[in-house]
């Protein structure tokens, strides 16, 4: 069996686990059943935010954000607690990311406005032999900690943020859910800015 026979397996197994017992295989570092809890649970993310957004796209992004900050507080959800319900908890995470948003564009905007300056900052200067240096080593530096980040999860960092492949796309790549291509990105962040934070 190849790989992508067998993540499509393995993922085909979890859809059999209850949502609490999927909660804390993500909290063990179980990617897959992250994946799961995506695609069990998206439909009525979707539907709830599309309710209250009345447009497709922004609905979408909405979605999209919503498990994210899932998966940043998975850790504080307890799965063992009586109470425990993962689809009211992913509602309650989707109503205060649409609330949030109107108040968050505008600091978007001004924020690519300022990444574009930077860039345009940082080309001009590209002929400083001092900055050329500086931004070699740090290059090289990355390229070290994407090597070593598990095998996955570095194709994942380098199709979406060197290839500029979607979401969509590298889930078609490697035969993975969303939620887990969510998850591998998330955590290669994690770990690539916890290594990189001494030299920057």
């Amino acid at each position: 069996m190849d790989s992508v026979s067998a993540n499509r397996a393995h993922e085909r197994d979890m859809d059999a686990l209850a949502d609490c017992e999927l909660v804390s295989r993500v909290q063990a570092s179980y990617a897959q059943a992250f994946g799961t809890i995506y695609c069990r649970h998206r439909p009525y993310v979707r539907s709830c935010l599309q309710r209250l957004t009345k447009k497709s796209e922004l609905t979408e992004d909405l979605v999209q954000e919503t498990f994210i900050r899932a998966l940043e507080r998975i850790d504080l959800f307890d799965p063992n607690s009586e109470r425990a319900n993962v689809r009211a908890w992913l509602r309650t995470i989707a109503l205060n990311v649409c609330a949030n948003k109107l108040n968050r564009l505008g600091l978007e905007r001004r924020s690519t406005l300022a990444a574009l300056e930077t860039r345009s900052i940082g080309s001009a200067s590209a002929c400083d032999p001092s900055i050329a240096a500086s931004r070699s080593e740090t290059q090289g530096l990355l390229i070290k900690a994407i090597s070593q980040l598990p095998e996955l999860m570095a194709k994942c960092i380098v199709s979406h943020y060197v290839f500029g492949l979607s979401y969509a796309e590298i889930c078609d790549v490697y035969g993975m859910r969303m939620g887990r291509v969510i998850y591998l990105l998330h955590r290669g962040r994690h770990i690539l800015a916890k290594r990189l934070r001494k030299y920057l």
